[in-house]
């Protein structure tokens, strides 16, 4: 293609551009030829570009910037200063802010975030737009604060929320880089918010705690059990020995092997057996007593315990190898009739018709 069919005389065949570059470059080409304009050129090289006066040298978003820069008159010039400096003094003083405005740049230009790159409408529009973003700052704040201590809590809903972020937040799992709208409508989708879930959340994890607490006391105290987690977790998972990466199943199990059947460990499996039973037997109770808002915070918090329940076959199964059933709540028995209330003996009712004789043949006159 030759140079003159894309409007840029002057530009070298040689150099490895594009048409839009080519086009930038000729009209700084053009603008040099005025004394007045080729120094305030050498400025704003020097200023911004590095030195480097040679266009050619220099990016599309550059030489833009450039040509919009030089052309302002000296009272436009200034207030361009001025909003850069501000944008610059925010990005360094606040991070938050910062976070904000490479999202504004992400979205609304090509990604560049030197402020000096961008027109003065477009600084001003993002201060605009960022301080109504810092506005709500205290909520938003506080749904970053209940996401995260969501995500601690419960690994399960970690997950989700990584997954909803892969699908609708362009990647980013850090809730203090969304927005406030977008940490609302994620906990009402991920959810739940009930009270007695995030006990049972709480639950699960204290639980979780000290079984990490007890494999790490085990290991200290016994170089022989050290050298046998080692193995179990060689055997049984992917190497990893941080107990804290393994879920309260595992832990479980590994205890359970590693200790042996000694009386404590014989007595813990039994109060958790015990304790399994005794909230399904309760659960099943609330659904009969059709307290299904109750009933679905158990089958949550026996989830969070590793249980699994089959509603259908009435059995229930942990995921460290206990199992158990339930059957539904026993009814009271009927009281016993009074024997006043119904005769031993009751009155047949009188024949009708046939014979009535005296003896086996007689009859009566």
């Amino acid at each position: 293609m030759a140079l003159d069919d894309i409007g840029a005389p002057g530009v070298p065949a040689k150099y490895d551009l594009t048409d839009e570059q080519r086009k930038l470059i000729s009209l700084v080409k053009e603008n040099q030829r005025d004394p007045a304009w080729h120094t305030r050129w050498a400025d704003y090289c020097h200023e911004n570009g590095e030195g480097t006066r040679d266009p050619l040298r220099h990016s599309a978003t550059f030489l833009k910037a450039a040509l919009n820069a030089l052309d302002r008159n000296p009272d436009d010039d200034q207030k361009h200063r001025d909003l850069v400096q501000q944008v610059k003094e925010y990005q360094k003083s606040n991070a938050a802010w910062n976070a904000h405005w490479s999202r504004h740049c992400e979205k609304f230009s090509d990604g560049t975030r030197d402020p000096a790159y961008h027109e003065t409408s477009f600084l001003d529009s993002a201060l605009k737009a960022i301080q109504g973003y810092m506005n709500d700052e205290g909520e938003h704040m506080k749904l970053v604060n209940r996401i995260k201590e969501m995500q601690r809590e419960d690994p399960t809903w970690r997950t989700r929320w990584a997954d909803y972020c892969t699908e609708y937040g362009e990647g980013t799992r850090d809730p203090s880089f969304h927005e406030t709208s977008f940490l609302k409508r994620a906990l009402r989708d991920l959810g739940p918010e009930d009270e007695e879930h995030r006990k049972g959340l709480r639950s699960s994890a204290s639980n979780h705690a000290m079984l990490v607490q007890e494999i790490k006391n085990m290991q200290r105290s016994d170089i022989k059990k050290q050298q046998k987690w080692v193995d179990y977790c060689g055997h049984r998972s992917d190497g990893t020995l941080d107990p804290a990466q393994h879920d309260a199943g595992f832990l479980r199990r590994a205890l359970r092997e590693i200790a042996g059947s000694g009386r404590r460990q014989e007595s813990v499996t039994n109060q958790r057996h015990q304790e399994i039973q005794l909230l399904c037997e309760a659960r099943r109770t609330a659904q009969r007593a059709r307290a299904f808002d109750r009933a679905d915070a158990l089958r949550t918090m026996l989830w969070n315990m590793g249980v699994e329940i089959n509603d259908k076959k009435r059995v229930w199964r942990s995921d460290d190898g206990l199992t158990g059933s339930f059957d539904d709540p026993a009814e009271p028995a009927a009281p016993a009739p009074h024997y006043n209330e119904r005769p031993y003996f009751e009155e047949r009712p009188p024949r009708r018709g046939g014979f009535s004789g005296r003896g086996r043949g007689g009859l009566t006159s």
